[in-house]
């Protein structure tokens, strides 16, 4: 479709990133969500190209035009971002070895540093996860955002929050026998990469 001739600045908090090489995200205001179809910084470097891209959780504001894709979806296309609140703040994470994380408490904030070794997908071959070892152990990462900005063979560093993980249809089971979940690493966000 045609996008509006003017330009519109939005203002919310990253729900989700779609596809981490163009930017394509969904923000939020808290009620309703808007696509975010391409992202850009002011020098004009595509998200996967810019330093410190904004993730999951920040608070963005952007500029651009709109328009409806196949007619019905509401989108702004090739946003240039204008401003960035970052809510990750990198020193409410302790660093730990995987074996360590494995055995912590759900909700306590980990980083944690590995090689990805398997990345898992989704319906559609969307990225959604991926396998983190270091020396001593292994951990699945759960998150499109960080799946996707990752592959096999990097050395990493993620900070995110240590969960449990237990499929809907098997929560009744779960509970009858005590079985707490697959260890997992939650809202992760990846600090460094090789």
């Amino acid at each position: 479709e045609t996008p509006t001739t003017g330009k519109y600045i939005l203002k919310g908090t990253i729900k989700n990133i779609t596809n981490s090489q163009y930017g394509n995200m969904y923000i939020t205001d808290g009620t309703d969500e808007f696509l975010i179809y391409g992202l850009y910084d002011k020098d004009g470097n595509r998200y996967d190209a810019m330093s410190n891209a904004p993730t999951t959780g920040d608070e963005i504001v952007v500029e651009g035009s709109l328009m409806a894709f196949k007619g019905d979806t509401p989108q702004m296309k090739d946003a240039t971002l204008k401003e960035v609140k970052v809510t990750f703040v990198e020193s409410e994470y302790t660093q730990k070895t995987i074996s360590e994380a494995r055995k912590i408490s759900e909700g306590t904030k980990v980083k944690l540093n590995g090689v990805v070794a398997s990345i898992t997908y989704a319906t559609g071959l969307v990225p959604n996860g991926f396998y983190l070892v270091d020396n001593g152990a292994s951990i699945y990462v759960y998150g499109k955002d960080v799946a996707s900005s990752v592959e096999v063979g990097n050395t990493i560093t993620v900070c995110g929050i240590k969960d449990y993980y237990v499929l809907d249809t098997e929560a009744a089971s779960a509970e009858l026998w005590g079985y707490e979940g697959c260890n997992q690493i939650a809202n992760a966000r990846v600090t460094a990469n090789d």
